[in-house]
């Protein structure tokens, strides 16, 4: 597995510490990332393109590797920021993506995800943990057939596109 980082810019003072990283490149993405740890973290993802099934299939291997963290239980919880180019994930796709959230113990509570979308605008709140996504939201102007079609798990198994088509 390739992945690379183009320049790291970290300073750290009494107060916390800051780190710009840019030209990150894991398997499915692109990024540049800031990164801040004071009174609370923050960190903020600008992703030029990202296939999220690729990414997703590296954390899975990565995310099992132990990583000692002496004090890892102390870091307050992170504000996090991603706003990103265009993205797949197997047929859904957007041109633009942006989510704003806070992650603690495991778990991101997203205040705000936007993204244009299957022909349209998406906007939604919601839960992302290691088990599951739970989302709440709206679409408009969205190309519903080509949605539910591209979607898997969303309790829509049985149609076919002959239901959601009128084929």
């Amino acid at each position: 597995v390739e992945c690379g980082i183009g320049a790291v810019d970290f300073h750290w003072n009494a107060s916390g510490w800051t780190a710009n990283v840019e030209g990150v490149r894991v398997p499915g993405a692109e990024m540049s990332a800031s990164l801040e740890q004071a009174a609370e973290g923050k960190v903020r993802l600008d992703v030029a393109a990202a296939d999220v099934s690729d990414l997703l299939n590296w954390w899975q291997d990565w995310s099992k590797v132990k990583v000692p963290a002496a004090g890892a239980t102390s870091i307050a919880p992170w504000n996090v920021s991603v706003v990103s180019g265009p993205m797949r994930h197997g047929s859904l796709s957007a041109d633009r993506l942006q989510v704003e959230g806070r992650f603690n113990e495991g778990r991101l509570e997203v205040t705000l995800l936007t993204a244009d979308a299957m022909g349209g605008q998406l906007e939604a709140t919601g839960t992302v943990d290691r088990r599951r996504a739970d989302f709440e939201g709206r679409m408009a102007e969205v190309d519903l057939p080509s949605f539910l079609e591209a979607t898997d798990g969303l309790g829509q198994a049985t149609l076919l596109p002959r239901h959601v088509r009128g084929i």
